[in-house]
């Protein structure tokens, strides 16, 4: 005997990343006088109809890998030059005589840290080149006449290597750790859903977007006289002799 099933939407839950619907399914036997409900959760992709502003007018990075290296170069360099335009016009201009490169380490630093290794080189470089080129004697010529100077360039040149390294490091640590913990957080959802959807006595299963059913309950397999959850149809067309599903209009879906 094929039931009736009416499937009545309530509001969607709204995330990033999909939209998900809460359907109650009243299942009605003609002959009998006992009602059944139970619960589909269907998963969905999210049109940017309904998604907040801030998700459809922010950048969302899927550039391609060229193109941000590209970007994070050149924010590096200018980053770089504005270092060296502010330590040419605090001493030219206001008399004031910083260390030569005191206002690059943290260029360097913020480079690595923000944009990785290449580009944390690259600041290093380039902070090096500007410094013997225009901050040693003679100006405007990167042959280094002190040796003391020699010394600091070459000096900063390896401290900047390190701390690219390290900047880079601490970034690679900090991305494993944040996927390790999106793994942790996804894990204990999915224990915590097989907790609900085994401590439910109604009929429950789950359909993603594709109308492909990936889950369902302990009591779905024994309402309907199956096995185990295995033996379950996967499918709405393997369910339909089993189901009829109506929208809430009464339209047979």
């Amino acid at each position: 005997m094929i039931p009736n099933v009416t499937c009545n939407t309530t509001e969607p839950r709204i995330d990033s990343q999909s939209r998900v619907y809460t359907l109650t399914l009243v299942t009605y036997y003609p002959y009998h006088s006992s009602v059944t409900r139970g619960t589909l959760l269907c998963f969905g992709p999210i049109t940017s109809d309904v998604l907040p502003w801030k998700v459809r007018f922010m950048p969302t990075g899927n550039r391609s890998p060229s193109f941000r290296l590209t970007l994070q170069t050149a924010v590096a360099a200018v980053l770089v030059v504005t270092a060296f335009l502010l330590h040419q016009t605090l001493e030219k201009r206001f008399r004031v005589v910083l260390p030569p490169f005191l206002l690059f380490y943290p260029v360097v630093m913020f480079a690595a840290l923000l944009s990785g290794l290449w580009v944390g080189l690259f600041a290093t470089v380039l902070s090096t080149m500007l410094a013997g080129v225009w901050i040693f004697p003679p100006a405007w010529n990167f042959k280094v006449q002190k040796t003391s100077d020699l010394i600091a360039l070459t000096l900063f040149f390896a401290i900047g290597i390190f701390t690219s390294v390290v900047a880079d490091r601490y970034r690679r640590s900090l991305r494993r750790l944040t996927a390790l913990e999106s793994e942790h957080a996804l894990l204990e959802s999915r224990a915590r859903l097989e907790a609900s959807l085994a401590s439910m006595t109604e009929a429950i299963f789950i359909c993603n977007g594709e109308g492909q059913f990936v889950d369902f309950n302990d009591a779905f397999a024994t309402f309907h006289k199956f096995k185990d959850k295995a033996q379950c149809p996967a499918t709405r067309a393997e369910l339909a002799p089993l189901l009829e599903f109506f929208s809430s209009g009464g339209e047979l879906v």
